[in-house]
């Protein structure tokens, strides 16, 4: 199971207030004050801190201090680079720029340059200079000559720099591998990013690939495995951008349900995991299935700096504490380490559907991280079957013993031992044996979606089998020497049902009051003409129940279709009686009306249709006469009307005297905002003219209109 440890600290860093107010954030501050690079083959981080010193430290031993090479307070650093035991820097001291290079505490070379370094790249054992202003340098070992320069973008500022040892088959050939540049221009019609992928070739580069990206505010970028991912933290989501597709989007997934709060910083393990930090907790997500490991939290941000492979699925991690806020910020390098499992189809599956914290897939919950990857299937469905297969195993144990126990007639023992199994009280196994002492619960007999065990549908049908005998296509037996009426029970509330296979359901339960009532609240997908005929059940609750849902889930064309089908005009003239006895709604007695017709019912229904036409009239002239005064109204307080109407007209007249009294109310509300009325005085008035004040104007609500005392 994946884990992240706690962080332990390794060296405090100097704080500068000449970069408090140079920079406005504390990525921009600890990104001036640390620069790092990894030396693998040697265990160890090697940081390269501003105005202090370029030093070594041992990532395996809590940061012990390997060597330090002193820096003046003026030195500011660029980026490192580490090839072996030597170590590339670039730095600069007021305005001199330089390259230097560093080995056991000693500077072995330093070389001016005209350029803003943005960062050093390995390439073959050779330092790659990438320059802020659109240029790559290749020097050869020590800096002892200049391989090739070549200008990959001019008049834009440098996002991010990768390089790709091993292009993909499908592109070209490449003897130093590529380039990963992205760059950003801002000008006054558009701001976006532009992706270049650059071979490498013997003395110079080609262009491969090159793809604008809409930019957004804070965007970082981070490669791993064969895709670029654009992270973009306000949105709190990954793009990712497959170089074999030409860089073309491949998906966008969104980490805001997760995470909950801004990306504050975040770094590729390796080619399948990448770890984010936000302002709280850590999270680190398998990348391939697009799934959420497992979480740490944190108590101050961290600024995720390095990785160093220490052992087979295991990182140490190096980044940067900011603690506090502005001319109180204290910044720190700490280490901390990560294990990690090994990615697994199945697994992963697992944990995108049922959780990410989920061990077990076998219990239910939503997973944090969908899985949106295209995998390969024919793993996915080898694993999956293995797993189906184990389980119907299972299953066809359990199915023989229930047999034996059918042909026994046997029900006590069946109720016992798969009720409590269904409802996921008890183990199949742990049954086999003593059942003296178990008890089913009511609370058992009731599917509960998310705590009863999940069946499949076959084991359903097999259980249902042994109970149900299907004679042909519109009959359908009960064996009434065995009738496990709890596990009938429990099956028929159950969503998977298979209500197709067993034609007539509600008759097979004819001579059972309790199932047949069961089965017509909840069993699933019951055709109309099959629910119908239980309309005849001598039971008022079984009688009501059967209309509600007739009521409810079928078109009223439909139910008058199949009485007529299924009954005379005698029997549906008796379900109305029966109905309005029971006192269901006459609205819901209209498909039967229309079925029966009106001539085939007694005095008492039409007396009692009559009365509820009457009484929908009413409600009608009640809603007719609102419905004017509505209009009235609104006609009153648009004034737009007045040139409409003649001046010998009275409306023009009302409408005037709704005008002077509007601006009496203006006039009045101006009280409270003069030094002479307070808000007090206002509301004084309120309270003793409020049952004074004119309703005409109804566009002003009631608080609003108060009228002032002579």
């Amino acid at each position: 199971m994946s884990q992240i440890f706690s962080p332990h600290p390794v060296v405090r860093l100097p704080y500068s207030s000449r970069l408090i107010e140079q920079y406005s954030d504390v990525h921009s501050i600890a990104s001036a004050e640390c620069h790092h690079t990894v030396l693998p083959d040697q265990d160890a981080i090697c940081l390269g801190i501003s105005q202090s010193a370029i030093s070594k430290y041992d990532a395996t031993n809590t940061g012990r201090l390997l060597f330090s090479f002193p820096l003046p307070p003026t030195t500011t650093v660029s980026a490192v680079l580490a090839i072996g035991s030597i170590i590339y820097a670039a730095i600069s001291d007021r305005h001199q720029k330089y390259l230097i290079v560093i080995e056991d505490d000693k500077e072995l070379v330093r070389k001016a340059v005209d350029f803003e370094v943005f960062d050093l790249l390995n390439v073959s054992g050779n330092p790659l200079v990438v320059s802020s202003s659109g240029f790559v340098y290749l020097y050869s070992h020590l800096l002892k000559s200049l391989l090739w320069s070549a200008k990959y973008k001019a008049s834009r500022s440098t996002m991010f720099a990768h390089h790709i040892p091993t292009l993909p088959s499908n592109l070209p050939s490449c003897p130093f591998g590529a380039l990963l540049i992205v760059t950003a221009r801002t000008d006054k019609t558009a701001a976006s990013y532009e992706v270049r992928l650059l071979g490498l070739l013997d003395e110079g580069v080609l262009l491969v690939h090159s793809v604008q990206l809409p930019s957004e505010n804070s965007a970082s970028f981070f490669f791993t495995g064969s895709s670029l991912y654009h992270v973009i933290p306000k949105k709190c989501c990954l793009q990712s951008y497959p170089i074999e597709q030409n860089l073309g989007l491949a998906k966008t997934f969104d980490l805001t349900d997760s995470l909950r709060s801004e990306i504050y910083s975040f770094l590729p393990l390796n080619d399948d995991h990448v770890l984010i930090c936000t302002e709280s907790k850590f999270f680190l997500i398998n990348t391939e299935y697009e799934t959420l490991l497992t979480t740490l939290p944190c108590s101050n941000p961290i600024i995720l700096k390095a990785v160093l492979n220490t052992a087979p699925n295991s990182f140490t991690v190096v980044g940067i504490e900011v603690s506090g806020k502005d001319s109180s910020s204290s910044l720190e390098v700490v280490s901390f380490d990560i294990r990690v499992e090994q990615p697994n189809l199945l697994s992963m599956v697992g944990k995108s559907i049922y959780g990410a914290n989920i061990e077990y897939p076998q219990s239910m919950g939503i997973g944090e991280l969908p899985l949106r990857r295209a995998v390969d299937y024919n793993a996915l469905s080898n694993q999956i079957m293995a797993h189906i297969n184990q389980s119907s195993s299972q299953f066809t144990y359990i199915i023989s013993d229930l047999k034996q126990l059918a042909q026994a007639k046997d029900v006590a023992s069946w109720e016992i031992r798969l009720v409590p199994y269904m409802a996921a009280v008890n183990d199949w196994r742990s049954l086999s044996d003593d059942v003296s002492e178990v008890i089913i619960d009511h609370s058992m007999l009731l599917f509960k979606p998310g705590k009863s065990r999940e069946l499949s549908t076959s084991f359903v049908s097999a259980v249902l089998d042994l109970i149900l005998t299907v004679k042909n296509d519109i009959t359908c037996l009960i064996d009434k020497t065995f009738v496990p009426e709890k596990t009938l029970t429990f099956l028929l509330t159950h969503p998977l049902f298979p209500t197709h296979k067993y034609p007539a359901i509600l008759s097979a339960f004819s001579t059972h009051t309790q199932l047949l009532w069961q089965a017509a609240i909840t069993c699933n997908s019951i055709p109309c003409y099959d629910l119908m005929p239980a309309l005849e059940h001598e039971s008022d609750d079984i009688f009501k129940d059967v209309f509600v849902r007739l009521n409810e889930e079928y078109r009223n064309s439909l139910v008058v279709y199949w009485l007529n089908e299924l009954f005379d005009s005698e029997q549906i003239t008796k379900f109305i009686i029966r109905a309005t006895s029971l006192e269901i709604p006459l609205e819901n007695l209209i498909p039967y009306i229309d079925a029966a017709g009106l001539l085939s019912l007694d005095k008492k229904v039409i007396d009692q249709l009559n009365d509820l036409v009457d009484s929908q009239i009413e409600i009608c002239d009640e809603a007719w006469k609102t419905s004017q005064e509505v209009q009235e109204i609104i006609r009153r307080m648009d004034y737009n009307k007045k040139s409409s109407m003649k001046t010998e007209s009275s409306g023009v007249r009302i409408i005037a005297e709704e005008e002077l009294e509007g601006a009496k109310v203006n006039q009045f509300l101006t009280l409270g905002k003069t030094a002479h009325h307070d808000s007090s005085d206002v509301k004084g008035k309120l309270i003793s003219h409020g049952q004074e004040i004119s309703r005409r104007v109804g566009i002003y609500s009631v608080d609003k209109l108060v009228w002032p005392s002579n």
